[in-house]
């Protein structure tokens, strides 16, 4: 392991100088520096009087191998970037801009308005990624998360080559079954890096924490220098030097873990070295010399870093399992003296997460780095784990073996979950999304610096595709200010408003809309641009967005109304349901006078199942609650009523709800809704009485008196939707728009009329009904001008938690995101 870990070192440090002095940095010169790094610690390897052990090499080659290919596989065959976090975006930005300029990111406004903390972030990973992706051929997007699986690997292979180091060897001559029970010892460490993911694997598939990763292997590879079995050599300080140096340039926090480790050993062995000796000068002057010249420009976004409170899952006994093994695993390694060097590196983390604990505090540190700190301790608990178990197994006596073992694998059952394949996580991007963004890009520099995502509920993937993608800049783009949890816009609210940008990235494989026109498809994603603006006083729009979400004890529905024309509003009611049972409602009127944006809400009391509420700042109304308060699984659902005729039904959220009132299994969702209250004028209609199943009457048409011949005939339609009153149609009824137990009772809403539909020539007609039947069920039609669009589905929205549970948010995401994709 050190061979590469100098490469990557020395990659690093290479690059960090190049671009402190001005040498434009490339993919070859980082290529020839590791090349150079890599020999000379091979070089030092073959002086060295070391052995070749098997089982160490085979259980470092196949614990890095299995780690690494178990995260490659999860990303295959895109290799794109898993999770739903937006440190990837991030992580891109810098290795795009650096692969772009050949040279660090100057700190000065431009940059820092384009990518924000990143301009002074350490740019040790982004080096890296520049560097694979001009060995591999592939983008430096594709060679991003490939990278960070290459780390994770190499993180398992140092917990391997710890745990050797640190359990006592029986002597060089071994039989092969001793070195098959040494190697199987030493996987422990791997396995429970696998078994137990949240402080390891899932800092590449879930957190996009890849800068991180890096610092983790640089942190272990140091330990790894300054832990000798024997006294610590020059040619052993100075390869620690360049680890250190490197581990500087890319996590800068963890510097002085290994550092007092390397201080420590040099005083131990002050006996056997004066300290006048040049190792104290390997070992800390590469590390304090890039420190001077790298880190002055980068303080001040280096405090605001560490005082930024950011997303980390919470520790709890079953995520700390490799460190509650490790605790008598590391009682017998101190018996044996020869893994002090590990127990006491673990020992260092721990008290530095502590401290950092401590002054989280006063404010200057958020707790946020000392949780980060498990990352660094997991590895070290698992090489402690397997080096007590290699320990107990090279033991003289095989009843105390047999039983130490037998115990030892009892405790790793009882640890949790062995799924040691973890489920397929989130996959954001796609390469067609990729391909659109490039070309749009690339063909038009000034549109991509301002085009929307659209068709997407997912806020994350707008976020990546304008930010990361397109290379739109943080400090003005209208994604880098919106909350990501809520609603996006949908494809109607861009084809309407007209302050948007002309043209935009069309994702999901939905309809291209009328008033719109193709610029380029790549197969489910496309670039379209907008005709012409649409007559809004025509359309007369209705954009409703919802979301429900957990605060301050409550579940708590927020909607807003934009219309920017007068004209008549439904009312919104918030329904709460076990099963097919009506438990509570919570009526809110919107004011149909206000042209402005309306904001109202219903807040649920988990414990009564009363509600509050609010319409704007006129009006608070109250919920008593319900006699009937049910336990078990709840629905809770928003309905748009008019005249006491339901006009459309939107889940908000599925929970359950305990004896004493807790709110369990939270699934809350959110969206946007956009209708067009056009009522069609200007040719008389003739009364008509069709009916289309249980959703949709025709009771108008009308027709012009004269026509040309060879003209298109434009014909009027005047449809209603066959609404339902609430709690009118059972649960299990057919249609998509279930209802409530009851009769049904038909009624058309005054005012939401579909549109006129014009007959058009034959070709148009085929074209057009194409693209109807393309629209699927639950299509709703624009004005004449916007005859082919449809309004997609609710965007299902980001549950949210209770005050306090961080970390076990970042699970219920991604498994509920899961849902949203599939």
């Amino acid at each position: 392991m050190s061979i590469p870990g100098g490469a990557l070192a020395a990659l690093v440090v290479a690059g960090i100088v190049a671009g402190r002095i001005g040498v434009p940095i490339s993919g070859a010169l980082l290529l020839v520096a590791a090349g150079i790094g890599a020999l000379g610690h091979a070089a030092a390897l073959a002086r060295s009087p070391v052995a070749l052990r098997p089982a160490e090499l085979a259980a470092t080659t196949l614990g890095a191998l299995a780690t690494a290919g178990m995260a490659l596989a999860l990303a295959w065959p895109s290799l794109l970037p898993l999770g739903i976090s937006v440190d990837a975006v991030h992580h891109f930005q810098m290795v795009d801009w650096i692969a772009g300029h050949r040279a660090l990111p100057p700190l000065n406004d431009d940059t820092r308005g384009l990518l924000g903390e990143m301009s002074a972030y350490p740019p040790g990973f982004a080096l890296l990624v520049i560097a694979l992706a001009r060995a591999s051929g592939l983008p430096a997007l594709e060679a991003m998360y490939p990278a960070a699986a290459l780390l994770g690997g190499l993180v398992a292979g140092m917990a391997v080559l710890l745990a050797a180091q640190a359990a006592p060897d029986a002597g060089a001559r071994r039989s092969a079954a001793a070195e098959a029970a040494r190697a199987l010892a030493l996987l422990i460490g791997p396995l429970l890096l696998l078994t137990h993911r949240t402080f390891s694997l899932e800092a590449l598939i879930d957190h996009s924490y890849y800068t991180m990763v890096f610092g983790v292997f640089l942190t272990l590879l140091a330990i790894g220098h300054a832990t000798p079995a024997a006294d610590w050599t020059p040619g052993a300080a100075a390869r620690f030097g360049l680890a250190l140096a490197a581990l500087v340039a890319t996590y800068p926090l963890w510097a002085p873990l290994p550092a007092a480790l390397a201080a420590l050993v040099l005083y131990r062995q002050r006996r056997t070295a004066p300290l006048a000796d040049a190792r104290p000068w390997l070992a800390f002057s590469p590390a304090l010399a890039l420190a001077l010249l790298d880190l002055p420009e980068r303080i001040g976004a280096g405090q605001a870093v560490l005082a930024h409170q950011g997303l980390v899952a919470t520790p709890t006994a079953e995520r700390l399992v490799p460190l509650l093994l490790a605790l008598p695993g590391a009682a017998l390694l101190l018996a044996s003296r020869k893994g002090c060097g590990l127990v006491r590196a673990a020992a260092l983390a721990a008290g530095a997460a502590l401290l950092l604990a401590i002054a989280s505090g006063s404010g200057v540190v958020a707790s946020y780095h000392a949780y980060k700190l498990l990352f660094v301790l997991t590895p070290l608990a698992a090489a402690i784990v397997a080096a007590a178990a290699a320990y107990l197994l090279a033991t003289p006596g095989w009843p105390a073996r047999a039983l130490a073992a037998g115990a030892l694998v009892l405790a790793l059952a009882l640890s949790g979950s062995f799924q040691i394949v973890p489920a397929r996580p989130i996959q954001l991007l796609t390469p067609d999304t990729v391909a659109a963004a490039r070309w749009l890009r690339e063909a038009n520099p000034s549109a991509a610096a301002s085009a929307p995502l659209v068709g997407s509920p997912l806020g994350p993937l707008a976020y990546w595709v304008q930010i990361g993608l397109l290379g739109q800049r943080r400090d003005s783009a209208d994604i880098a200010r919106r909350d990501l949890t809520a609603p996006q816009p949908a494809t109607e609210s861009w084809l309407i408003d007209t302050k948007q940008p002309k043209i935009a990235i069309l994702a999901g494989a939905e309809p291209i809309p009328t008033g719109a026109h193709l610029l380029r498809q790549f197969g489910t994603a496309a670039i379209i641009e907008r005709d012409h603006p649409l007559d809004i006083a025509a359309l007369n729009p209705l954009t409703i967005r919802y979301r429900t979400f957990w605060e301050d004890g409550r579940l708590k529905t927020a909607i807003e109304l934009r219309h920017p024309l007068a004209g008549r509003l439904p009312q919104l009611e918030v329904g709460l349901y076990a099963g097919d049972t009506p438990v509570n409602r919570f009526v809110l009127v919107p004011d149909e006078q206000r042209t402005r944006t309306q904001y109202l809400g219903a807040d649920m009391l988990p414990a009564t199942l009363a509600g509050e509420g609010y319409v704007n700042v006129s009006a608070y109304p109250s919920f008593a609650a319900p006699a009937f308060q049910p336990t078990g699984a709840l629905t809770l659902t928003l309905r748009l009523l008019i005249d006491g005729l339901s006009v459309d039904e939107r889940a908000l959220a599925t929970f359950s709800r305990a004896t004493d009132g807790r709110l369990e299994q939270l699934v809350a969702h959110s969206g946007e809704l956009v209708y067009v209250r056009h009522t069609a004028a200007g040719t008389a209609m003739h009364s008509s009485a069709l009916a289309f199943g249980d959703s949709l009457r025709l009771d108008g048409w009308g027709a012009p008196q004269r026509a040309r011949a060879g003209a298109p005939l434009a014909i009027g339609l005047r449809a209603g939707r066959q609404a339902y009153r609430p709690g009118a149609v059972p649960r299990g009824a057919p249609a998509r728009r279930q209802r409530r137990a009851g009769r049904q009772q038909p009624g058309r809403a005054t005012g939401w009329l579909l549109p006129h539909l014009a007959v058009a020539p034959r070709r148009e007609r085929t074209r057009a009904a194409h693209t109807r039947a393309a629209g699927r069920d639950r299509a709703r039609q624009l004005p004449p001008e916007c005859a082919r669009s449809r309004f997609r589905e609710p965007a299902t929205g980001w549950q949210r938690t209770r005050a306090g549970q961080r970390g076990d948010r970042v699970g219920r995401q991604r498994a509920h995101a899961t849902n949203m994709l599939q």
